[in-house]
């Protein structure tokens, strides 16, 4: 299946080479050709986790058909559907949804018997690494200041200053602060659950 997927892949590719010549930019064309393999696969990995008991023939099924619908809709069709004209990025979402729609339906007519549990070969080691959270926010921080200090409000905006800078981060700062404690909360509460289930 593997390979057969490469192949597929590869053909893919090699048909969205001519589009080169006509494409807005070099990297809007590598946003738009990953996305054709990208999004459906991640999608995929989503409804394979957080549902136990679609089966394969899903996967095999909205694959291919996420593949080439949003191949179709984007540089066949550019968006145009008569009566809308959707940008790339909302054809990426909608195509989302689309697979996520036709596994679904899979699942709820072809069930697996039984749900998908995960077995711990102690092949690996899965201890959490301490400064997990740490760099977590680090990144989160980081991404924060990025694109802050390089928006219309950072350097490259007219009426861009540090003060708006330092506002927005601000901002970013107290929601992930926020966001920190509800979920301190939720797990202190789950652990707290478990506890009181295992003394029972």
């Amino acid at each position: 299946m593997g390979k057969m997927f490469g192949a597929v892949t590869i053909v893919i590719c090699v048909c969205i080479a001519p589009f080169i010549a006509q494409a807005d930019g070099l990297y809007t064309l590598m946003r738009t050709i990953m996305a054709v393999i990208n999004v459906p696969i991640l999608t995929v990995i989503l409804v394979g986790i957080v549902s136990k008991r679609t089966p394969a023939l899903a996967a095999y099924i909205a694959l291919p058909v996420g593949m080439v619908s949003f191949y179709i809709a984007h540089f066949v069709l550019k968006g145009d559907f008569g009566i809308v004209q959707i940008h790339w990025l909302h054809l990426v979402g909608l195509n989302f949804l689309w697979m996520v729609s036709i596994m679904m339906t899979v699942r709820y007519l072809k069930p697996m018997s039984k749900p998908y549990e995960q077995v711990y070969t102690n092949q690996v080691e899965v201890k959490p690494w301490k400064y997990a959270v740490h760099a977590s926010w680090m990144i989160v921080g980081l991404l924060a200041l990025l694109y802050t200090v390089f928006s219309g409000i950072g350097i490259l905006g007219e009426q861009g200053s540090a003060g708006k800078v330092i506002a927005a981060l601000s901002l970013v700062a107290v929601l992930c602060f926020v966001i920190h404690r509800l979920l301190n909360r939720h797990s202190s509460k789950q652990s707290t659950t478990v506890g009181v289930a295992k003394e029972v």
